[in-house]
């Protein structure tokens, strides 16, 4: 949304702050999500103790490196922009941050996608919930890692669908046990 041009910070603070953000005094990342020409996910973190951007990419592309910095860029202006409202401050002291003057780093060592997996929204989503409190964004992927996400992700009490999935996977279960059953009876 914000690098589209489509949706005025103004807007998105209003959306997310209170959601998402809390008071600049006390926030130590602000992780965004970023999807590239709709084919692939890499995560952007604005680490705000260190001063520093750090760019997770579970696959990255070198012919596609210098059009990231300039959206990971873009992306600093627009934080720093919306950053900028005294809604996000509790006090009238605290310098405002200058995100779009921090270094961008692309963290090093990190683990990485197998070529032929289309994992990367599972890169991000794991490094998001699993690097809030440590700085060791190396990973690794797996079935249960997916598993994981996908549990999380419906059993969360604002997924509406919560009680349906749950249904339907009874169902299913019911129906493969049955299935092992008959097997072993033959």
């Amino acid at each position: 949304m914000a690098l589209s041009g489509t949706i005025p910070s103004s807007q998105l603070r209003e959306d997310y702050k209170e959601a998402f953000m809390g008071k600049v005094e006390v926030l130590r990342k602000i992780y965004v999500p970023v999807n590239e020409d709709n084919l692939h996910w890499y995560l952007v973190i604005f680490d705000m103790n260190q001063c520093q951007v750090i760019l997770l990419d579970s696959n990255p592309d070198p012919k596609k490196k210098a059009s990231k910095i300039f959206s990971i860029k873009q992306l600093a202006l627009y934080l720093e922009g919306m950053l900028q409202h005294e809604s996000f401050y509790d006090f009238e002291s605290t310098i405002r941050p200058k995100v779009s003057e921090f270094p961008i780093l692309e963290a090093l060592g990190i683990g990485r996608q197998r070529n032929d997996s289309f994992d990367c929204g599972i890169w991000v989503a794991t490094w998001m919930k699993n690097c809030i409190w440590i700085d060791d964004y190396n990973i690794y992927v797996d079935d249960a890692t997916r598993m994981r996400i996908a549990i999380d992700l419906i059993m969360k009490s604002y997924n509406l669908k919560k009680n349906t999935i749950i249904k339907a996977a009874k169902k299913n279960y019911k129906k493969i046990e049955e299935k092992n059953k008959n097997l072993v009876k033959k």
